[in-house]
């Protein structure tokens, strides 16, 4: 994948489904709401293994007094907190389609993204991933962002009465990663090891490697046969898988009763890789919120072996 829009697209689904979640923190609720530029940053960022339970181990205890206190010290850790929160989304978007996307390149995702960036990758096998990864970020592009009419879309989209979905989607992409890493200037930088800090940060977010040209292509004018091939529409993104369809309810502002949405999450429920990767998010944060909660000791683990 990009690790752009589909990650985003899962997080986004899990904020929605999480804040009709009964058993969710309100807190954290209220944190990714407020806080959610710095979500979407976590969602895309990679060492989420190493830096979820870091962030969450330390807030859990700092959070009382720090929210008590309120001011800049407060935000910051709130904002600590969303970017955590958001690395949570990146584990099932990697977990679930990761193996998806390997099988239908027929070549293993991570080999051949470490291979590609030593320059070394097998050209067909790398031209599969890329071309699968379009697909699937032009499919959550036209379901979960509405065809770049939902938020953060839609800055582009109004920015000028006669902008195009196409333009909104080629100004987004150009400018995301650039976007993400200057969101990140809150998060103070070490003043005697600047160099270092920054080259920690620029590891820690995965670039964007696809061409602008080709997500345009594809949204223009998809390829029936490679849709088909890909599974965009069965293997990935199912519109009857019910927490997809929970999710895009919530995204019309209409009720989902708390016993669809257990159903929902079910571990089995969904058939398409998308609605697997939501469901195993929105299991993951409530481990997180019972964490939170002191109702459990155990900080959800995110790690992929």
């Amino acid at each position: 994948m990009s690790d752009l829009l589909t990650h985003w697209a899962v997080f986004e689904d899990m904020r929605r489904l999480a804040a009709l979640d009964p058993r969710m923190a309100r807190d954290l609720v209220a944190i990714i709401e407020a806080e959610r530029q710095y979500a979407r940053l976590g969602s895309i960022s990679r060492g989420g293994a190493r830096f979820v339970p870091h962030v969450l181990s330390r807030a859990r205890a700092e959070w009382p007094a720090a929210q008590a206190a309120g001011g800049a010290a407060r935000d910051l850790l709130a904002r600590r907190i969303a970017y955590a929160l958001g690395g949570i989304a990146h584990f099932p978007a990697d977990y679930i389609l990761k193996p998806v996307m390997s099988r239908l390149a027929g070549a293993d995702w991570n080999e051949t993204h470490h291979d590609m960036q030593k320059g070394t990758a097998r050209a067909e096998a790398l031209e599969a991933i890329q071309e699968i990864s379009v697909y699937y970020d032009v499919k959550v592009f036209r379901e979960v962002y509405l065809g770049g009419s939902e938020d953060p879309f839609n800055r582009f989209l109004f920015a000028d009465p006669g902008i195009e979905p196409v333009r909104a989607l080629e100004e987004f992409v150009t400018s995301l990663f650039q976007r993400a890493l200057l969101a990140a200037h809150t998060f103070a930088p070490d003043k005697d090891d600047f160099d270092g800090w920054l080259d920690n940060l620029i590891g820690q977010v995965q670039p964007l490697y696809l061409s602008v040209e080709r997500y345009v292509s594809v949204f223009r004018a998809p390829d029936a046969a490679k849709t088909r091939k890909y599974g965009v529409d069965t293997e990935f993104y199912r519109g009857d898988d019910p927490v997809v369809a929970a999710a895009r309810a919530a995204q019309r502002g209409q009720a989902v009763s708390s016993a669809a949405l257990e159903a929902a999450i079910r571990d089995g429920a969904n058939r398409g890789g998308y609605g697997q990767a939501v469901a195993l998010g929105v299991r993951t944060l409530r481990q997180a919120s019972d964490y939170w909660e002191h109702r459990s000791d155990e900080i959800p683990d995110v790690s992929q072996g």
